[in-house]
């Protein structure tokens, strides 16, 4: 019986979700950096079907950018592309109930407990998303490191990781923020001038997560080689100087795009250059 109900509850959530899809589809206007032009949905989604990587950046609260989202992954799974989503919130140890969770083998209020667990914004945000995996079966990835361990480098800097912490990241990882990263933050957190020890440990926090994520699309891009990542992630980091510019540092010869909402006076037409993103998603 229970079930019966997750999945009465799984195909009503799913039926809402699709509900009007179309008319929001439809008034999507989306700007190519490159061009300087504005372009139909359904173009974007031909030029960015070819990507091995495809960044889509949000700010976590606002409800319309998760929907942009979700959008882009239905337009190309109907297009035929074989799909991962990749996830900022996941830390890498919690693999295994992302796949349990696209197996169908994780109930609903399971995964609702495990998502609060490890991301604060409200569930609704992300839970067509969710659900939409789920009902096509494309692999979710977790992307990230602990949380703690994060957290400790905003507090302390990266020097201040024992060796047992460091075990926790991908290997080799080093955290060197340079001034062309530090104005980056500046830009994308809208953030006044700024040199002190606080704010380099802000950066380096950033950076490693930045560094992370890439490392990890990267070794899920080996082991998903006929699948296209979209990566669901903050703003500033799915910037072309957030985890792209890592992830080209790793490997010059995959293909990625980066779409970010339009967002006034940090994210828009005349503001971003081909060097930030590839797409605009205007408001």
């Amino acid at each position: 019986m229970k079930g019966r109900l997750i999945t009465i509850i799984l195909g009503l959530s799913l039926g809402i979700c699709l509900m009007g899809t179309g008319s929001f589809r439809d008034q999507i206007q989306t700007y190519k950096v490159s061009s300087g032009e504005k372009i139909p949905f359904k173009q974007l989604i031909g030029e960015i079907s070819k990507a091995d990587i495809i960044f889509t950046g949000e700010i976590h609260n606002n409800e319309r950018h998760h929907r942009l989202q979700l959008e882009t992954i239905r337009g190309l799974s109907e297009a035929g592309i074989p799909l991962a989503v990749g996830f900022e919130m996941f830390p890498k140890k919690s693999q295994a109930t992302l796949d349990g969770w696209v197996a169908g083998s994780v109930a609903l209020d399971d995964f609702m407990r495990f998502y609060e667990t490890h991301w604060s914004q409200p569930w609704p945000l992300f839970r067509d998303l969710f659900l939409y995996a789920r009902g096509n079966g494309i692999p979710l990835l977790a992307l990230n490191i602990p949380q703690k361990i994060s957290q400790k480098v905003r507090q302390a800097g990266f020097s201040s990781l024992s060796e047992e912490e460091l075990k926790q990241l991908p290997p080799g990882l080093g955290c060197n923020v340079d001034e062309k990263y530090m104005q980056f933050i500046q830009k994308a957190f809208a953030l006044h001038k700024n040199d002190d020890k606080a704010f380099v440990n802000f950066c380096e926090s950033q950076l490693l997560w930045d560094k992370s994520m890439a490392w990890y699309l990267l070794d899920f891009h080996r082991t998903y080689p006929g699948r296209t990542i979209v990566v669901i992630t903050g703003i500033n980091h799915a910037w072309k100087r957030g985890i792209p510019d890592q992830f080209r540092q790793y490997s010059e010869e995959i293909n990625y795009r980066v779409l970010l909402p339009e967002i006034p006076e940090i994210a828009g037409p005349g503001t971003l250059t081909s060097a930030d993103a590839d797409y605009i998603f205007l408001k």
